[in-house]
């Protein structure tokens, strides 16, 4: 008498696997059949997920909150070999394999495998400030999606000139002249820097000793870059950013030890003076008086015939613009 056994679970407990090709985007794997399958093996399960903490970068913030990912993917293979293809650049996975007859084993233990490094994403348009009247730096944040260690930035910086007299916005801050993306490329004038941090400090021409060519604008662009150890003469270019502008500054004039004198004070109106600042940073071409009420008024009403006190603060703000060192205001009936 011939009695068939029933079908149980393979064991797999020493199944090795072995990643035989790896890209920034795929993984080639390779296993040995169960030494114990019980059975006949009809397919296995291939489980793999992301299995790590990365920084969230908040933009609005300057604090990153970690987050874990783990989103898992399934794909069923009826051979020892398989295929994983989508994955995400620089990314460690985790993979384990289960094998099944007419049931399946547990999973086996995992492998971890990093995919290599590729396309960085796309740069945030990048900030500026003047560092002094020759120097502006200019940081911008990292990329939400590095697919690598990101091993330098590209910036692209071009100087316009528009020969026109400047649009004054506010004490000598010209607007800026917009470059298109198009034209930042594509400009004569551009320089092409590269900085291994993400904050680089352009040399740009002295505002003060170059006005009369006209308004000056300056123009920058960023991408991260990713070396390509496949090909070292082709590495991974990102996207360029958002191109951001800024016109030529004059520094403002320093005041902090500016004195007024009162020269003369009526009932309505006040007469002052005071000397031009001493370091001034270029010419000065007007100056603006802000002044203002800054009292507490008492006001009376009448509520059922009733009367009642409120105190009301008064703080309405004036501002008179003059091209000389004295003026003389005139401030109604109230004292300031």
């Amino acid at each position: 008498m011939l009695n068939t056994t029933l079908e149980e679970v393979p064991d797999i407990q020493n199944l090795k696997i072995n990643f035989t090709r790896l890209t920034n985007t795929t993984v080639s794997l390779q296993w040995w059949s169960p030494k114990f399958s019980n059975s006949v093996v009809r397919y296995y399960h291939v489980d793999y997920y992301l299995d790590e903490i990365f920084q969230q970068q908040d933009l609005n913030d300057s604090f990153d909150e970690p987050k874990v990912i783990n989103e898992q993917h399934r794909i069923t293979v009826h051979d020892t070999k398989c295929h994983l293809d989508h994955l995400e650049s620089y990314r460690r996975y985790t993979i384990t394999i289960t094998a099944c007859t007419t049931v399946c084993s547990e999973r086996s233990l995992p492998i971890k495998v990093r995919t290599s490094e590729g396309q960085p994403g796309r740069v945030s348009r990048p900030n500026f400030f003047y560092e002094n009247s020759t120097r502006i730096a200019v940081p911008w944040p990292k990329p939400r999606n590095p697919a690598g260690p990101v091993d330098y930035y590209e910036l692209i910086a071009a100087r316009h000139i528009r020969p026109k007299k400047p649009r004054i916005s506010y004490c000598g801050f010209s607007a800026p002249t917009e470059l298109s993306h198009k034209q930042l490329l594509d400009s004569p004038n551009n320089v092409l820097y590269h900085s291994i941090s993400n904050v680089f400090r352009v040399p740009v021409p002295d505002c003060r000793k170059e006005q009369d060519k006209g308004q000056q604008t300056f123009s920058f662009a960023v991408r991260a870059v990713n070396n390509n150890p496949l090909d070292p003469m082709r590495p991974y270019y990102g996207q360029w950013s958002v191109p951001e502008s800024v016109s030529c500054v004059f520094q403002a004039p320093d005041i902090e030890n500016l004195i007024i004198n009162v020269t003369e004070l009526t009932n309505t109106t006040v007469s002052l003076q005071w000397s031009p600042p001493k370091f001034t940073n270029g010419i000065v071409r007007y100056y603006h008086i802000d002044y203002y009420l800054d009292d507490i008024i008492l006001q009376q009403h009448d509520l059922n015939d009733t009367y009642f006190d409120e105190q009301q603060v008064i703080y309405k703000q004036r501002r008179l613009t003059v091209h000389d060192t004295k003026v003389s205001v005139v401030i109604c009936t109230y004292y300031i």
